[in-house]
């Protein structure tokens, strides 16, 4: 009852013998400690992967067993990495007001999601692992006392899982938001005209939307996954209630993807200098949009290879657990902490600061306050001045929310100017 990913109303069996229980290769076992089988307890594509990996060799076994010790302790790196980028990003969109254009509060919401998911999901890890390193008597001593885990106990497990897959539906509705915003300025002319109503919509489709794809798996996997804490939940077939609309996102966003590469080759004129510098600046936009877009996702949602080869097992779990697990990092580097907006609002309010302790401290301590307000206007002496925000950049430049559209009477030379803002700022 207590085995992770056991369904219940299933059987599980054991061989005997000539009056004795069989192991697994059919000799004999004393002090009845005999193999138990629960192959058959296991959800199918769990039952597919488990007989590939027991048929495997011994050598095989011990290597994809290594392989995925390693990535388990790479994400925990990861996430622990992506939550202190993605705080420090949160904070700094959230108390710098000049900040807050279309375009950072996109951001923002997107860095909201991907935090609730990464908090869950590496609460989650640390008690598994925590949990792996106890003794068989531990574990049965855990088991019989009064205490749970939130693991152990089902109506707050149930919870946690459903929060944790509304949060990472929620991230990825937001990656598609910036895939749009990315092509409206671009591209087309679209969603632009007012940008109350846009916002309105983009919260609408970030963070309500998700609930209705969410709330649709739960109720059939409450009523079809009988497993602790639904163990295996991510290997039955409902799951692609939430799993295929991700995939369709993801898609799309890639479609973006290519239209922006198409934009940038449109401006490019004949040649090998300058085929060269289009192939180069494609890889640097490529590499800055990844974590914006999710497009490395595709690789942990349409394939998951534990029956490969080694070579192709490793390469794959190591490439998918350092891009899902960091992506909260690059997302926090690339559009925050490397973003020319951030730094000039940054720098001006430490200039302000130091300015204002400097005034403090050279005005004598037997001027009143009144004094020292009717002398010196502080309002306008410390007048943070905000960024100007005249073009656009994935990584530099913010588009200011105006009534009027942005790009409706642009030029093609003014496109091109965009263009060539995106192959700049996309050097680190």
């Amino acid at each position: 009852r207590h085995l992770r990913g056991v369904i219940q109303t299933n059987f599980a069996w054991r061989t005997c013998g000539d009056g004795d229980w069989l192991d697994r290769d059919g000799i004999p076992v004393e002090n009845n400690q005999s193999y138990t089988n629960f192959i058959q307890c296991l959800p199918r594509q769990m039952y597919v992967d488990a007989t590939a990996f027991l048929n495997d060799s011994d050598w095989n076994k011990e290597w994809k067993g290594w392989v995925l010790d390693t990535t388990a302790y790479l994400e925990i790196l990861g996430y622990f990495v992506s939550i202190i980028s993605l705080l420090g990003s949160i904070f700094i969109f959230t108390f710098f007001k000049s900040l807050w254009t279309q375009e950072k509060r996109i951001h923002l919401h997107l860095y909201l999601g991907m935090f609730i998911q990464v908090f869950i999901r590496l609460m989650l890890y640390l008690e598994q692992r925590n949990t792996m390193n106890f003794t068989r008597v531990e574990r049965i001593e855990m088991a019989l006392s009064a205490w749970r885990g939130f693991s152990e106990t089902e109506i707050v497990c149930h919870l946690t899982i459903i929060l944790l897959e509304y949060s990472k539906t929620v991230m990825f509705h937001w990656m598609f938001i910036e895939g749009i915003h990315l092509n409206n300025i671009l591209v087309v002319n679209v969603f632009l005209t007012n940008s109350d109503r846009n916002q309105n919509i983009y919260l609408f489709v970030g963070w309500l939307l998700p609930v209705l794809s969410v709330g649709v798996w739960s109720l059939s996997s409450w009523s079809t996954i009988y497993s602790q804490c639904w163990y295996g939940y991510n290997h039955e077939i409902y799951y692609w209630i939430v799993e295929g609309p991700r995939l369709f996102i993801l898609m799309l966003n890639f479609v973006f993807l290519l239209n922006i590469l198409r934009m940038l080759y449109t401006r490019k004129e004949t040649g090998s200098t300058q085929d060269y510098s289009f192939v180069r600046s494609s890889i640097k936009v490529t590499i800055v949009l990844q974590p914006l877009l999710g497009i490395s996702n595709i690789l942990q949602i349409v394939d998951s290879p534990y029956d490969a080869g080694l070579v192709y097992f490793t390469f794959w779990s190591f490439s998918t657990s350092f891009l899902a697990s960091f992506q909260g990092f690059f997302a926090s580097i690339f559009y925050c902490f490397c973003n020319r907006d951030v730094h000039n609002v940054v720098k001006s309010y430490v200039r302000k600061q130091l300015f204002q302790r400097r005034y403090m401290e050279g005005v004598p301590r037997t001027e009143s306050v009144r004094t020292r307000h009717s002398r010196v206007d502080r309002s306008q002496l410390f007048q943070e001045r905000e960024p100007e925000h005249s073009s656009w950049s994935p990584r530099g430049r913010s588009v200011r929310l105006t009534s009027q559209p942005i790009l409706a009477d642009l030029s093609s030379a003014r496109v091109n100017h965009h263009m060539e803002r995106i192959t700049e700022e996309t050097m680190l």
